[in-house]
């Protein structure tokens, strides 16, 4: 029995073990079976929140990147012209089109109120600055309510994507902030002569002129002027004007049979006429690629737009009425600042005097007149100064609405008009009392300065300024030789050029032609002088800037091309000074910068490597990193660009920089063209 009763409960015991067992896996499971869900729930709502932020994502980036271009000028204004909006209603336009936020605004008058709050996540929507002018953010805000975690009480949840653009405004060149009251001002109108700030200008040669003579986007092209190979020192190659070059020359820049017909073959379609196709311009002068733009409009109300050579400047106009000014419009063969030229004379070079003997001159430059006239006006050239609007900013500098032109004609300042028959053939009608030969004149409507234009009042805004040369005298192709030096000034309506500060922004745009004045404050020996290259924003900070220099080192003036050691360099101001070429180089290593050539800040490419030394080893100066342009007179980079790249620290806050030079001259002037890219980035990108 006893044995029986053992068995009956040791077959209970295990079935309450069993029993036991089964309620504990019941347990068990269904707590797993919990977190299980609670993992999966969380996996898809992970998978649809991850999928809804990154939708949110591309709309915020969509957004900014739509709405940055109109930084900072039409952040809530208006553009003056189509689309008519702003970078809040652009930015929310983009980001609806990628199905987020509420009916966007058209323009300012139905943009909503709170397009940027305080607390971003506020709105659905949110349209911000940042501390850059450049720059624009986008919050995009959207809930979501999720389906398993909300049995767990999470839930809903809020998510904000965020995305900030910018973009890099073209290098405002030639910009100078160390010269007081001159920021809207872009040369000097001084020369150098008996006065302060820096003694420079802006430069623009003839048509016809040699391109080795300082302007690499007149007519017709010398030889290549990117060969990457450092010009020869024996002057063995005559150009089509007669003058000995040490440049390799094209076949079309040689080609002088006929006479006064004997244009280079290959630059005829350009040369006949200032009505030539863009196409003819560029194959005569390959460099004419690197202008942005087209030319300017020739207002004398019959011939079309002459775009074979220009210069174009970004004006910002940041008061309403204010005006464009120019001083010395008119090409001057007369005046200090404007010259005809150099040409072939007999079996030696010789410079266009300023002006020369007064007889006739019938004949082509350089086809063997025993005794040339160079102040003849066949040799003269027009200088045409255009305003166009910019609807669409800086961005988009083609998109461009004519305003209005300033046509100056030349004008001899030392002798006037005479009758038709007398010796310089500027006759009645045409230019006899120029208003604006050395001396301010606003940019108005108007052909010739016997009168003082009426200026162009411009409203606030975005515009560009376009400088085009052209040929004076019809004579079956286009003349026109000699450089012309000039400057400009953008002046409240209060205001009076040169010290104009309220009127705006002026820089030149990619590329402008300069000329170096070497004063003579020397005595003789060793000088230097230099130009504004402009303001580099802390934007560019670990970008690379690559700085040309076309034709440095040719010097001429009252020591002609002769002989000397010349040198370029480009310098930050790291010390605040009216002239950075004064500094020492222990200034620019402190501000953290790498003073050694070929360094980390300043390289040089492999086929300039012979010309590579430091400032000190050319003039009295700070062992600035350097490029040797003229070796004893040799003129290596004689109608060649030279290049010099500048990589800006991480750290890099933002200064002006200047291109100094020095020569052994006394009194002597460098006309050469600079250019300054940023490398390496879209205008429009993405930084967050």
């Amino acid at each position: 029995m006893r044995r029986l009763m053992s068995k009956q409960t040791a077959r209970r015991s295990t079935r309450v073990v069993r029993q036991a067992s089964m309620g504990q896996t019941l347990i068990i499971f269904a707590l797993t079976f919990t977190v299980l869900i609670g993992f999966i729930g969380l996996a898809i709502d992970s998978i649809r929140v991850y999928d809804l932020y990154a939708r949110m994502q591309r709309a915020a980036e969509a957004g900014a990147l739509a709405g940055v271009i109109y930084m900072p000028d039409f952040y809530t204004s208006n553009l003056p012209s189509s689309p008519n909006d702003n970078a809040v209603c652009q930015a929310q336009k983009l980001v609806f089109k990628n199905s987020f936020g509420p009916t966007p605004c058209t323009d300012a008058s139905n943009m909503p109120a709170n397009y940027c709050p305080a607390v971003k996540s506020s709105v659905e929507v949110a349209v911000c600055k940042t501390t850059q002018p450049y720059q624009l953010q986008v919050f995009v805000t959207a809930p979501i309510n999720v389906l398993f975690l909300g049995a767990l009480g999470i839930g809903p949840l809020s998510i904000t994507a965020s995305a900030i653009a910018a973009y890099n405004p073209p290098l405002a060149l030639a910009v100078d902030p160390t010269t007081p009251s001159t920021t809207g001002t872009l040369g000097n109108t001084c020369n150098g002569v008996s006065c302060g700030g820096r003694p420079w200008g802006l430069n623009i040669n003839g048509p016809a002129e040699l391109q080795e003579q300082g302007d690499p986007f007149v007519t017709c092209a010398g030889g290549n002027s990117d060969s990457q190979t450092l010009d020869p020192a024996t002057e063995s190659n005559q150009t089509y004007t007669g003058w000995m070059s040490n440049m390799p020359l094209f076949a079309q820049s040689v080609d002088r049979s006929g006479g006064l017909n004997g244009v280079p073959t290959t630059c005829t379609a350009a040369l006949s006429t200032p009505l030539a196709s863009q196409a003819a311009y560029q194959n005569a002068n390959p460099d004419v690629t690197m202008q942005p733009f087209q030319g300017a409009i020739y207002n004398d109300g019959t011939n079309n737009p002459p775009t074979h050579q220009g210069y174009s400047f970004y004006v910002n106009v940041a008061t309403a009425n204010s005006t464009l000014n120019v001083y010395n419009a008119p090409f001057n063969p007369g005046a200090p600042s404007s010259c005809n030229g150099r040409i072939f004379v007999g079996q030696s070079d010789s410079f266009f005097p300023c002006p020369s003997n007064k007889s006739p001159y019938s004949v082509y430059p350089g086809t063997g007149d025993a005794s040339p006239n160079f102040d003849d006006p066949k040799m003269y050239f027009t200088v045409t100064y255009s305003i166009y609007s910019l609807p669409s900013g800086p961005l988009s500098p083609g998109n461009a609405t004519y305003v209005g032109s300033f046509t100056a004609l030349p004008y001899d300042i030392n002798n006037g008009c005479v009758p038709a028959s007398g010796f310089y053939k500027i006759t009645a009608g045409t230019n006899c009392s120029s208003k604006c030969a050395d001396t301010w004149c606003p940019v108005g409507k108007q052909v010739g300065d016997n009168s003082v234009p009426a200026a162009i009042k411009l409203p606030v805004g975005n515009y560009r300024l376009t400088v085009v040369s052209a040929s004076y005298y019809n004579q079956g192709f286009n003349l026109g030789w000699g450089n012309h030096s000039y400057a400009l000034s953008l002046c409240g309506p209060t205001e009076t050029p040169p010290n104009c500060t309220q009127g705006g922004q002026l820089s030149a745009w990619s590329t402008m032609d300069t000329t170096f004045v070497f004063p003579g404050k020397g005595n003789g020996g060793p000088q230097h002088t230099s130009i504004p290259l402009g303001v580099f924003g802390s934007a560019l900070a670990g970008r690379t800037i690559q700085v040309g220099f076309f034709d440095p080192g040719d010097l001429w003036g009252n020591n002609g091309g002769s002989g000397g050691n010349t040198g370029f360099a480009v310098v930050p101001d790291v010390s605040s000074t009216t002239d950075p070429c004064t500094q020492s180089i222990g200034q620019i290593a402190a501000a953290g910068y790498d003073t050694t050539p070929n360094g980390t800040t300043f390289t040089f490419p492999s086929w300039e490597s012979s010309r590579v030394t430091t400032m000190d080893q050319i003039a009295s100066a700070s062992a600035f990193p350097a490029l040797a342009t003229s070796l004893n007179g040799d003129r290596a980079f004689n109608g060649l660009w030279g290049y010099e790249d500048i990589t800006l620290p991480s750290s890099y806050a933002g200064t002006d920089w200047s291109v100094c030079s020095w020569s052994p001259h006394a009194v002597d002037i460098d006309i050469v063209g600079i250019s300054a890219v940023a490398l390496g980035q879209s205008p429009v990108h993405l930084i967050q």
